[in-house]
């Protein structure tokens, strides 16, 4: 028996065998519609997502938000010799200084 092949169908929600789905082909479509959003650069509200992209180019701004973000904390690496150096230490008799709860 040949395997078949089945796809999602969204109209029906469920899988179908490939070629029996029902609806469009393409159901998932970016629109250029969106809620009404105020334009901080001239204040006015836009519908549409190629109109406000359009004001914040004319008006030299930059959209940002969809961008990959860059992780610029520093993050000290805890290595093994620093560990052993801290064992050694309280073997040693270190004992770190208790602050007071109350600093006033």
């Amino acid at each position: 028996m040949p395997r078949q092949s089945f796809i999602w169908c969204p109209v029906e929600n469920r899988l179908v065998p490939k070629g029996q789905q029902q609806g469009a082909a393409a159901p998932f479509v970016i629109s250029d519609s969106m809620d009404a959003l105020w334009h901080p650069a001239d204040g006015r509200k836009y519908e549409s997502k190629s109109s406000f992209r359009r004001v914040t180019k004319a008006h030299g701004c930059e959209e940002v938000g969809n961008e990959r973000q860059v992780d610029r904390r520093r993050i000290d690496q805890v290595t093994r010799d620093d560990i052993k150096r801290a064992i050694h230490m309280v073997r040693e008799g270190y004992r770190p200084r208790v602050l007071p709860e109350n600093l006033d």
